[in-house]
């Protein structure tokens, strides 16, 4: 947790798993020094959610999507080389 709050710029003594719930609209706000690479990924991302860095997915901002009774995965790759 005291590695995403560094990385966010939401360094609280007050920030816990019961308390950061709804903390996402203080990450990474100009006041603050945080990670811009990390906030670079999570502005890009679906739903604004990336991990982006270790333990980003402390204070419910996990970006994992969970599939039951999945049977395949395609994945299709654009060039390499011109």
């Amino acid at each position: 947790m005291i590695a995403a709050a560094f990385n966010r710029g939401a360094m609280s003594n007050s920030l816990d798993d019961a308390t950061c719930q709804n903390a996402s609209g203080t990450f990474y706000n100009s006041g603050q020094v945080f990670n811009p690479w990390a906030q670079f990924f999570h502005q890009v991302s679906s739903n604004s959610l990336a991990y982006a860095f270790p333990y980003d997915d402390v204070c419910n901002q996990n970006p994992s999507i969970g599939l039951t009774a999945t049977q395949s995965v395609a994945v299709t790759l654009g060039k390499f080389f011109s």
